[in-house]
Formats: C-alpha cells, structure tokens, sequence
C-alpha cells in the first residue's frame, strides 16, 4: 500500500470543533435525553449502561449529537478517549468535559477517524501532548493539530470492515465472559453454602465451623539483604487475586520487614481488607513477599480443610461481610482489621474433604475458562492495534 499522506484533524473537519453542555445532570429519565459525560465512555469507545444520566433538552439543543460524530475527551485520567456516536431512538447531548469533532466525509469516514485514535501512533500524540497537573488535559486547539494518517477513502473502508470484524469477535467473546461469569456467581452461591450437592455427598450434612479451628497464621520473616532484589506482591481489590507489584533492591525498601508466602498461603491485606482484597497466593507467586501489613493464613490440616474451597469461599457477600465485620473505624480507608476476631466467625463447610475438593475443582476450572476468555479479548484487541499498524506502515508505534 502507498504511504498514506499526514494531515491536521483540522484539514478535515466540516465545522469547527465543538465543547460541550455545562448543565447539570439529573436521573435517568427515558423522555429526556441522555447526558454523555466522560466517565459513561468506555475504554473501546461504547457507552457505558450502568451510569446513565439525563438532561433537559431545553437549551442544549446546539449540543445533541449526530451519527458520526466524534467525542475527544479533554481532561482526566483518561483524556484522549474518544467515542463515535450512532443512531439512536433516544437524543444524546454532550457534556462540557467533551469536545465534538464532525468530520467532512469527502475526505476522510468517521468510523476510520475514531478506529484512528485507538492506534500507537495516537497514543504516542498523548502522551507527548498531554498537560500533566492537577488533571492531564488536551484543549480543542491542540487538538486541531492531532496528525491523522489518512490513506484513500477506499483504503479507509476495508480499514474499517476488518476493524469491524475483529470488534463483532471481540464483543461474542465479552457476551461468553459474561454470561459465563453470571452462571458461575449464581452456581457459587448455591455450591459454597450447600443448598447443592453433588449426588455422591448429599447424605453428609456441613457442620458450622471456627475458621480460627480451621485456620492458622504464619510467618516467615525474611533474612534480609540490601543487596538481594525481592519481588514484592499485592492484592487486587474484590478478590482480583495476586500480582507482582514490582521487584525492588533491599537497599532501596524502606520498610524491611518482608515475608515469604508459598503455594497454599490465604493472604489478607489489613490495609485493603474492607474493599475485598484477600485471596489464596496464585501458584506463579509462590516465594514472593508481602510487607508486615498482610496477614497470612494456611489450612490446619489439609486432610480437613482444601484451602481452595475457603478461597472461592471468601468470595461470597457473606464473607465480605464478615470481613467488615472485623474491621473497626469511621472511614473505609482507614478502617482497622481484626484478624482475631475475624478467625473467631463460623461458616458451614462440607464434612467429606473430598466434597471440598470436588467443589474446588469445579470452580476453579470454571475460572480458567474466565481466565481464557479474558485472554482471548486481549489478543483480539492486540490484533486490532496491529491491524492499525499494518495499514499505517508502522512496525512500532510513534
């Protein structure tokens, strides 16, 4: 293909770009427009469903959208995300954190334009352009000059079928993750409390237990050695699991008493506890560390307790809120966690550790499908910036 000529966003607008309405938003109403602020942008460039607001048309009629017009956000955290309206039953106005773009379709479609700001060489224009502060922002004339590779109108179509095709992959995959997501939360509830069985466990009933009979702390304080590199976990909030934080030389940590978790080690992040954030060590994390402010838990007996089950177990409500139950304070984010009191709580448990497993095992298998469900979104969205790469002649990103 050609190498396509560069052109200013300006070159192809058909009429100057555009901020949005400054009014205020007020509940959704379905006889009332919908208020596209920049938090209902998702990051693929939808619109969010569960954060809809409405306005009052009266006096924001200059700001109702048009299919095919384009929304640059222009300050926040994620300044620079963009959405491409299209036809709807319901008018849309735009919020005053938006700017609109209404491009000239005798030069460039808008669908390309908008495929064109999830591309590297977008980002790179970002990142160089930018003010940090406060909040980072893009004001509408800097945007003017975004640089737009703009190849035929005809390459810009078959641009746009194969980006098209890709995003209709990518939504059947979010829909599996979905619903799968949603039979697992509902089978979970059902599973974890006893109220099904599998039918070679149904005649021993669960007994009400102690989890500190069940549970014992550990501690492996580390050896330590400024000149030793240690790899430092953390907890994702809601139960999101491990991950490495980062890996830092001893010298530099300034708190040096560090612990060693294993395969089979319950963490819970007394900083983060009442947002969720405990769960099992993730087998890749095993020999990692955590800081003084984590508390680690393994089964007393294996032959009594498959940490596994108590895993998925602590993801439920209910141990979310036994867990707020032990955390005392005003504010959330400063809230102190009881491990004492929280191993003095009863949960039912099976009997038979062999149900424990079975129940395990079927949950966690249904989390590997999550799991690759997850990654196959992210390779096809890998696969569209590549896409925008191949077109673009880039084998890197600007």
């Amino acid at each position: 293909m050609p190498k396509a000529p560069v052109v200013a966003l300006e070159t192809i607008l058909r009429s100057p770009l555009q901020y949005g309405s400054v009014s205020s938003a007020s509940e959704d109403r379905q006889d009332l427009p919908r208020y596209v602020r920049i938090t209902d942008i998702l990051e693929e460039g939808g619109l969010s469903t569960r954060t809809r607001a409405s306005v009052e048309l009266r006096g924001n009629e200059a700001f109702i959208l048009c299919p095919g017009d384009i929304l640059f956000a222009r300050t926040g955290a994620t300044v620079g995300k963009t959405y491409l309206h299209t036809r709807h039953e319901r008018p849309h106005v735009f919020a005053g954190y938006l700017i609109r773009a209404r491009i000239d379709t005798r030069k460039a479609l808008p669908e390309f334009v908008h495929i064109y700001t999830h591309s590297r060489r977008y980002e790179a224009w970002l990142a160089r352009t930018a003010r940090s502060g406060a909040q980072p922002n893009i004001s509408a004339a800097e945007y003017l000059t975004l640089p737009v590779t703009l190849p035929t109108i005809g390459a810009q179509k078959e641009i746009v079928r194969c980006w098209q095709a890709l995003e209709a992959y990518q939504d059947n995959l979010r829909l599996s993750a979905a619903e799968k997501g949603r039979f697992k939360r509902a089978l979970m509830t059902e599973i974890l409390t006893g109220s099904r069985r599998f039918p070679e466990f149904a005649a021993a009933r669960w007994r009400k237990q102690r989890l500190g009979d069940l549970l014992r702390q550990v501690s492996r304080p580390v050896n330590w050695n400024d000149a030793t590199e240690y790899a430092l976990l953390s907890l994702r909030r809601r139960s999101g699991g491990t991950f490495l934080r980062e890996r830092r030389l001893g010298a530099l940590i300034k708190s040096k008493g560090l612990f060693e978790v294993e395969r089979g080690d319950f963490l819970i992040s007394r900083m983060q506890v009442a947002h969720g954030a405990l769960g099992l060590v993730s087998p890749e994390h095993a020999g990692m560390y955590v800081s003084a402010t984590y508390d680690v838990l393994r089964a007393r007996d294996e032959a009594v307790l498959d940490i596994r089950f108590f895993d998925h177990l602590s993801r439920l409500p209910m141990m979310y809120r036994n867990v707020r139950l032990a955390c005392h304070g005003v504010h959330i984010e400063k809230m102190t966690f009881s491990l004492k009191q929280f191993l003095a709580m009863s949960a039912a448990f099976p009997r038979e550790i062999g149900e424990q497993r079975r129940i395990a095992d079927l949950l966690d298998s249904m989390d590997a499908e999550e799991h690759l469900l997850t990654q196959a979104i992210d390779a096809v969205k890998q696969q569209k910036k590549a896409l925008m790469d191949h077109f673009l002649g880039d084998t890197k990103g600007r």
